[in-house]
């Protein structure tokens, strides 16, 4: 690089410098210009924040897109951030591949966190009706003779948010004191709450508010 009568040299990491010429290249040869423009916006973002070094990583459905080779190159990018010491925060709508590469999962749902804890509490033990409809919707090789089970309904007006729980009229646990008003995480163990009146007898206290934890024994 020159500037100012000054030339300047540095070296760029060799994912980072193969991230951005696919990317270009991408933009060239892809037929749908579209599909091209998407990926090369995530190879080329992907590359900077890796060259950054950057202590924090927010990766939102990168692995969505691309073929199985650069999936697995961003695959072993997250394991040597985590080997660094380095955090990865991944919003994915893939379960499974939040367990693979995440400590802690948080669910969430038209906006809110609904279940939060380790991966294998979330994964195992799931206890949020929405966590356990994901799971359900999963498909896997030990299974494959059953249907898979779609969750019932469809996603809420984000602008038109009912007062108490948005999953409500798509849960099968359904009460009529779900709607009535904020939900509290609930503390299942350790680490680990739901959102969720069942956990609570589906018993409510008009004081309650979104922010609020209640233990298990409330």
């Amino acid at each position: 690089m020159h500037g100012d009568g000054f030339e300047y040299r540095f070296e760029i990491d060799p994912f980072a410098r193969e991230m951005l010429l696919k990317g270009l290249g991408e933009v060239r040869a892809a037929p749908n210009a579209a599909q091209a423009a998407e990926m090369a916006l995530v190879r080329l973002a992907f590359a900077v924040m890796m060259e950054a070094d950057a202590d924090v990583l927010l990766i939102d459905e990168v692995l969505a897109v691309g073929d199985a080779a650069f999936q697995q190159k961003c695959a072993d990018a997250f394991r040597e951030m985590k080997a660094a010491g380095k955090t990865v925060i991944l919003v994915t709508h893939d379960l499974g591949m939040a367990a693979e590469f995440c400590s802690r999962i948080a669910v969430m749902y038209a906006g809110r966190i609904v279940e939060q804890g380790t991966v294998d509490q979330v994964v195992e033990n799931p206890q949020h009706p929405y966590t356990q409809g994901l799971l359900d919707c999963r498909p896997r090789i030990s299974m494959r003779q059953l249907r898979l089970q779609p969750i019932p309904g469809n996603v809420p007006d984000l602008a038109a948010l009912p007062a108490g729980c948005a999953f409500a009229p798509r849960c099968s646990f359904r009460q009529e004191v779900c709607e009535g008003g904020p939900v509290p995480l609930v503390a299942i163990e350790q680490d680990h709450t739901s959102r969720c009146l069942l956990h609570n007898q589906f018993q409510r206290n008009p004081e309650w508010d979104w922010h609020d934890t209640l233990g298990v024994e409330t």
